[in-house]
């Protein structure tokens, strides 16, 4: 989506692509059997909303935090590490650390997990595209990682996760989850 090419990336809905094309088909069904066409628009609700940059609310008075979480979130889809954010932060190792464990209530690793996980999220609701594909636009090196991360964060697979989001459902993690590795 065009979206994704402004900086920041903006929020935008989710439509549903799938559901305006039956809807479409179905219109010209009834159009080609004679019916009179609606006297308004058909209004379909949109899948939700696909959070991207322009939403993030990451703010700190800590500089050397600011540059850290802008440098994630400008490149979790490159394969960012740690050593990488703290080459870019204005700060220490132990001392970027320390900020992270104060101001954010984790480490900067886990950080960068979540980070990775919001991105493999917001691809699923915005694409169709294949899971190992999402996983290197996500900055995961590996599907396996991806997959095994994401369950661990969701509770859900990323298959799972998709099929909630389509079905217009609460993509909150299910205490039943499906049999089988489906991904």
């Amino acid at each position: 989506p065009t979206c994704e090419f402004c900086q920041p990336p903006l929020s935008s809905l989710a439509h549903d692509q799938v559901g305006i094309g039956y809807e479409a088909a179905a219109l010209l069904d009834r159009l080609m059997r004679g019916e009179p066409p609606p006297a308004g628009p058909t209004l379909l609700r949109p899948l939700g909303i696909v959070s991207r940059a322009s939403t993030d609310v990451q703010q700190t008075d800590d500089p050397a935090l600011a540059v850290a979480l802008r440098f994630i979130r400008d490149h979790i889809g490159d394969g960012i590490t740690p050593a990488d954010v703290i080459a870019q932060a204005p700060a220490s190792a132990r001392t970027l650390q320390r900020r992270f464990l104060r101001l954010r209530g984790h480490t900067l690793g886990v950080e960068l997990r979540q980070a990775r996980l919001r991105r493999v999220e917001q691809l699923l609701q915005a694409r169709d595209a294949p899971l190992a594909e999402i996983a290197g636009e996500a900055g995961y090196t590996h599907l396996s990682q991806m997959c095994r991360e994401f369950k661990a964060g969701t509770s859900m697979t990323p298959t799972q996760y998709r099929r909630r989001f389509r079905a217009g459902r609460p993509v909150e993690p299910d205490v039943q989850t499906d049999a089988g590795p489906d991904g």
